[in-house]
């Protein structure tokens, strides 16, 4: 891909939805092979931590996961503080994470996030459609 690989913010429902496989899990293995480059904030990590102790936490398979994503996921520091996301503003969490990032994209299942379909340029699309774009195939 010109310019490197691209740069993507994966909301909590896909990592989590990931842990039963179909396309949440394609979208996180198209990261494990290199498809793409994670970005994650403190926010996003303890969220993502805090949601997998909750819905899988005798989960051998989301421990992994959830390693994985803190050795290889590049953690950003969000400078800008968003209030965009009326209706949930956890969300406004990966959108800050996005923006610090210069991701391109934000891979999410949320309904708030995607009806923005796009925030300063960056691509805020379902599993499927990143799978698409990444030429993966869902």
């Amino acid at each position: 891909m010109p310019g490197g690989l691209p740069r993507v913010v994966l909301d909590t429902n896909v990592i989590v939805s990931a842990a039963w496989g179909g396309v949440p899990w394609r979208v996180v293995e198209a990261w494990l092979v290199g498809r793409y480059l994670l970005l994650i904030s403190p926010a996003i990590l303890a969220e993502y931590q805090a949601t997998l102790a909750r819905l899988h936490p005798r989960s051998e398979a989301a421990a992994r996961m959830l390693y994985a994503v803190y050795l290889k996921a590049i953690t950003v520091t969000p400078r800008e503080r968003l209030t965009v996301v009326r209706q949930d503003p956890s969300d406004d969490r990966f959108l800050e994470c996005a923006l610090a990032g210069r991701a391109r994209s934000l891979v999410s299942g949320d309904r708030h996030l995607l009806s923005l379909h796009t925030f300063r340029g960056i691509s805020i699309m379902t599993p499927r459609a990143f799978l698409e774009i990444l030429d993966v195939g869902a």
